[in-house]
């Protein structure tokens, strides 16, 4: 069976690939009602849950495109209840990574916290930081290879 996160973007790639095969794209407003209902059944289905103690990679990505959605939602209702999705999942986790810093799976969510902190500056946001100096400054030798996570 294929993580949630991942069935997800298949849906997506599956969109992209039929646009690409006929020329042209969906109008913005389908491409946006079937994000509004991909992501709708995430959340109803409870797939993604924001009280789940996980803030490894599937959350971190799927609350990356989460937030993306959020950004391009234009029902002000919808924004609502995306943005406070995601602000429980983000406190659950106090806006960290559980102090699992040491592996890049574990910072994913700073994706998410970042986005979260660009909708509404607030420093307490700021708190994977912390996590990102320690990963800068504690040169191992081998922490580098997933710098792209940074």
């Amino acid at each position: 069976m294929l993580c949630s996160s991942c069935t997800f973007h298949m849906g997506l790639l599956s969109v992209a690939s039929a646009a690409l095969s006929t020329g042209s794209l969906p109008p913005p407003a389908d491409i946006l009602s079937s994000l509004t209902s991909a992501n709708e059944y995430f959340m109803k289905n409870n797939i993604i849950s924001p009280q789940a103690q996980d803030c490894g990679w599937t959350r971190g990505a799927y609350y990356a495109g989460h937030m993306e959605h959020f950004a391009v939602a234009t029902d002000s209702n919808e924004k609502t209840g995306l943005m406070n999705w995601a602000l429980r999942w983000a406190s659950t986790h106090n806006y960290t990574c559980n102090g699992l810093w040491q592996d890049p799976n574990n910072i994913a969510c700073g994706m998410g916290y970042v986005a979260l902190y660009d909708a509404a500056p607030e420093d307490y946001k700021l708190a994977l930081s912390v996590t990102m100096d320690k990963s800068v400054t504690r040169w191992q030798g081998y922490d580098w290879w997933w710098v792209d996570t940074l």
